[in-house]
């Protein structure tokens, strides 16, 4: 809607293309030679990218004792290791194009919380948000590089397909298409930021202060351990099990 020329880097072709400006590229950004081979096809037939939303994800779901050692290699490559792939792929760009450029990581509350049946993927988070953190500090000498750190809670989106949150009160479900907006709001008014949502994400910071007993109390109202119960699994949802890179 705004004029932006958008890349999608993904394993899995669009489920529709009508949108103006949208062009797929098929890519595992797990694999850096591919995002590699994709970034010189991008610089070829768009330009320069200058803006770029780590989005990349999947979920297990399982129990830490459940899950085999290819599932943890996936989840982590996934999670948490692409996103150092595709920096060192864009970043370079954006600091030699005079406009600069906007990093947009997309984390989670559970890298702040930890959850049952969430170990690789909160582990994984953490990374990520540490990663954002520790690149915003290497970054204070290009000031015209923005950087936008995203910590949402549950969305309502294929990859916790089944989950139902116990307490819909105090964690409500959110709309993909909210952050989304909030994002792009951040990026046009060329603002580094941090999104949290819906309203609890903003202070989860200060979840780690309470005392022991009343964090425990907390998730228990949350029932933050027991939502993953509930997961059907990538099996069902394969479609829509990685959700791609937008740059």
């Amino acid at each position: 809607m705004r004029g932006a020329t958008v890349a999608i880097l993904d394993t899995k072709p669009l489920e529709s293309t009508e949108a103006r400006g949208i062009t797929y590229y098929k890519c595992d950004v797990t694999d850096r030679a591919q995002i590699s081979r994709v970034a010189t096809e991008i610089e070829r037939d768009l330009g320069t990218p200058t803006v770029l939303i780590n989005n990349a994800a999947i979920v297990t779901g399982k129990k830490l004792l459940d899950m085999d050692a290819d599932e943890v290699d996936k989840s982590l490559k996934t999670n948490l290791l692409s996103h150092f792939h595709t920096i060192k792929t864009f970043l370079p760009g954006m600091i030699n194009n005079e406009t600069g450029g906007t990093i947009v990581t997309v984390s989670s509350v559970i890298g702040h919380l930890g959850a049952a049946q969430l170990s690789d993927y909160a582990a994984a988070k953490a990374g990520v948000t540490a990663l954002h953190k520790s690149l915003a500090a290497e970054l204070q000498e290009y000031p015209e590089i923005k950087m936008i750190l995203v910590t949402p809670g549950q969305l309502s989106t294929p990859l916790f397909s089944g989950v139902r949150t116990p307490n819909s009160f105090i964690a409500p479900v959110v709309e993909p298409i909210e952050v989304a907006k909030e994002i792009i709001k951040a990026i046009d008014l060329g603002l580094s930021d941090h999104i949290g949502m819906p309203l609890y994400a903003r202070w989860i910071d200060w979840y780690n202060v309470l005392p022991v007993g009343l964090q425990a109390i907390t998730r228990r109202l949350s029932g933050i351990d027991q939502g993953m119960k509930t997961f059907v699994g990538r099996k069902t949802t394969e479609k829509s099990e990685k959700s791609g890179n937008l740059i």
